[in-house]
């Protein structure tokens, strides 16, 4: 009896290790524009470092804002991307290398200054970030979830514009959640929208465009808003939606509800295509039971393959890269 219930006891400190050591494995790096510098401070488990870039603040904006322009223009290649941003691998990530040799999960904490970086661009010994980690952002400090149950017998809700969704991506939502609403917009309207609630997935494909002051989806001739969302309590919201993964103020005006987590581009997303095998790898992984962040990472990562080989490294970035996981809470 007494060795049986020391070996029980090993075992559960060996669970109990294994935990720890999987949450201490997520890289946080916050970034803090709101100074003349750009500050940052890097969490790794019980190490915390805390640095300056080495450039005023309105010059990090000012590289970032460049390689956004592009993206959305489709336009970035690699001699602009290292023109641009390439300084950042020796400012930004060297000094914490010894913590991102060792971390499995990188999660961006960012202000409103910094939420449109494209920070998981900057390569890191020959590589992006995003094809070398599963990366998440939130507006705020929240504990990365890498655990996702995915229930069969939850509800969705599918509105698709037929220009922005015209090889029906979608309606792959139907086939793994049993109880899905699919609606095309032309039937849908603002009012009955906001009425829809207790939701597990939400998927809106539809226009959409933000800026500093604003971001919103066209829905017919309504305009729907983060405050329109709430009420859906999404705990994840799919946006095949142009631009509304940049926008600071729509991450932020979501967590009043129990929206957890936001999928959504950060540029202008191609109209089906890209887009339309983003949705069918992403929610294939997840119905998997794989977590966003990291279903996100190898959607991301076969498609970036795909067509650097297929095609050249412009078109793979604008066809790879564009959605981010923004975990709300």
């Amino acid at each position: 009896m007494k060795i049986s219930l020391l070996f029980i006891f090993l075992c559960s400190l060996l669970v109990i290790k294994s935990a720890v050591g999987s949450e201490h494995k997520t890289l946080y790096l916050s970034l803090d524009t709101s100074n003349k510098h750009v500050l940052v401070k890097a969490t790794l488990g019980n190490r915390v470092i805390r640095y300056s870039l080495d450039e005023l603040s309105q010059q990090t904006r000012s590289n970032f804002d460049s390689v956004l322009m592009k993206l959305n223009s489709w336009e970035l290649d690699k001699a602009f991307l290292k023109q641009a941003i390439g300084r950042y691998e020796s400012t930004l990530l060297t000094p914490i290398a010894s913590l991102l040799d060792k971390a499995t999960h990188i999660h961006f904490v960012l202000d409103k200054g910094s939420f449109d970086f494209a920070l998981d661009l900057i390569s890191y010994k020959g590589q992006p970030l995003f094809l070398q980690y599963p990366v998440s952002f939130s507006y705020k400090p929240v504990k990365v979830a890498h655990e996702y149950r995915f229930d069969e017998q939850g509800n969705g809700l599918i509105v698709k514009d037929k220009t922005t969704d015209p090889e029906n991506a979608s309606l792959l939502i139907s086939e793994i959640l049993s109880n899905t609403k699919y609606y095309e917009m032309e039937d849908m309207k603002k009012e009955q929208l906001t009425s829809k609630g207790g939701l597990d997935i939400a998927l809106l494909s539809l226009h959409g465009i933000a800026d500093e002051r604003e971001a919103f989806m066209q829905l017919n001739d309504e305009q729907i808003r983060a405050v329109d969302l709430q009420n859906l309590n999404s705990k994840l919201l799919y946006l095949d939606s142009c631009q509304m993964g940049s926008s600071y103020s729509f991450s932020a005006k979501l967590a009043q509800s129990s929206t957890q987590f936001i999928v959504a581009p950060l540029f202008d997303n191609e109209a089906g295509g890209s887009s339309s095998l983003t949705i069918k790898s992403f929610f294939t992984k997840l119905s998997q039971n794989i977590s966003p962040g990291k279903a996100l990472y190898l959607t991301r990562k076969a498609l970036f393959n795909r067509f650097s080989k297929a095609e050249n490294f412009t078109s793979a970035i604008w066809k790879a890269y564009p959605f981010r996981v923004i975990q709300v809470r």
